[in-house]
């Protein structure tokens, strides 16, 4: 891709410009069902994942459990990943996640030519996943069973 990637630190910025509207309604989705934990990594850790991931324009990434789409958003805009998919099966922060890709769509559009971002609501175990070549999963929040149903979808 040949336009330049945004920094790490311009992109922390839009996006605590893009949240702030959304944060009386980011705190209702903090403790909803015992079963839909939510947390998230912080931005400068996944920075540092970054370095270590090599995403190229080859690349297929998905983050199961992708709750407001700070990670997603992240990675769609700092990487050259040909597309990027969220999976939320809350729906208040699935569509909290949809209103920032709106904005985000609004305001940079051109980002938006060579490379797909796609959230989508429900349960990941639902979705066909063949074409993803990374996938992200918040394993400490999960229980054992539902990490042994990831490992085999994604096998």
């Amino acid at each position: 891709m040949n336009m330049p990637l945004m920094t790490h630190e311009m992109i922390q910025k839009y996006f605590d410009e893009c949240y702030k509207p959304c944060i009386h309604e980011i705190k209702q989705t903090l403790c909803l069902k015992l079963n839909e934990t939510y947390g998230e990594l912080y931005y400068y850790s996944l920075v540092k994942l970054l370095k270590y991931l090599n995403i190229t324009s080859q690349d297929h990434f998905l983050d199961i459990g992708s709750g407001i789409g700070k990670l997603v958003f992240q990675i769609f805009l700092t990487t050259e990943a040909a597309s990027v998919t969220g999976i939320e099966i809350n729906t208040l922060r699935h569509s909290i996640a949809i209103q920032i890709k709106e904005k985000l769509q609004q305001q940079l559009p051109e980002i938006f030519v060579k490379k797909f971002l796609n959230l989508q609501p429900g349960d990941f175990l639902n979705f066909e996943l063949d074409h993803i070549t990374i996938a992200y999963v918040c394993s400490i929040v999960l229980s054992f069973e539902l990490l042994n149903s990831i490992g085999k979808k994604i096998n």
